[in-house]
């Protein structure tokens, strides 16, 4: 895949500007396609961050609005309807991008580089924490996405990312990935991106997301 195959997915709502603009300003120099996903932001914080992006000129950028403000899960399924490419990678909008991972194979998946030989391992070290995906295939993702609803009942608990790749890993255990050679993202809140899952115990989380992932019906599914 090459850059062009790839489209940025940012999701915004009311976001520090400030945190935006490092966002935007380290994918400035990018050919690619960008779909910035506003979650009916206030209208101040909106206009605000539509300039911001618009005095940049970038070449192949849509911001979409929401008629009303829906929760992260449902914002970024949205946003993956309006991707045309046949790659996709995620950012919230305090994220800052160092480079956009590509490879020379035909894989479904960029990984983040980490020297683990299953998925299973990299749970096991990060305690439950989610899959280290970069880059994703446009329509996997997207069907990963599409039972937004049924997490609904669940999101003050456990983490949307844990949940929505947990489901990936049922739903597509045979996709074949890549890892990147380094480190792509900053995330502007990586000590406390894990923060909803202090309060459970690694078996509790992974209990209810069993129990979500069996209402989704995901475990009846035949790939």
């Amino acid at each position: 895949m090459k850059q062009n195959d790839i489209t940025i997915l940012i999701t915004f709502y009311n976001t520090n500007l400030n945190y935006f603009k490092d966002c935007i300003n380290s994918i400035v120099n990018y050919d690619c396609p960008i779909i910035i996903m506003d979650d009916h932001s206030d209208i101040e914080i909106y206009n605000k961050m539509f300039k911001m992006v618009d005095d940049l000129n970038f070449k192949n950028c849509k911001i979409f609005r929401n008629d009303k403000n829906v929760n992260l899960t449902e914002n970024v399924y949205i946003g993956l309807c309006n991707v045309k490419t046949d790659y996709v990678m995620r950012l919230d909008s305090d994220d800052v991008i160092k480079f956009i991972p590509t490879s020379d194979k035909i894989v479904d998946v960029i990984l983040k580089p980490k020297n683990v030989s299953s998925h299973n391992e990299w749970l096991n070290i990060r305690k439950g924490a989610h899959l280290p995906g970069i880059v994703f295939r446009t329509y996997m993702l997207k069907e990963t996405y599409s039972e937004y609803k049924m997490f609904q009942k669940y999101e003050d608990s456990i983490h949307e990312d844990t949940y929505h790749f947990n489901r990936f890993l049922k739903m597509f255990p045979n996709y074949t990935f890549d890892r990147s050679k380094k480190i792509s993202y900053n995330y502007r809140s990586s000590l406390s991106i894990m923060k909803k899952q202090k309060t459970m115990t690694r078996e509790q989380i992974q209990e209810k997301i069993i129990e979500l992932l069996k209402d989704t019906n995901v475990f009846n599914k035949s790939r």
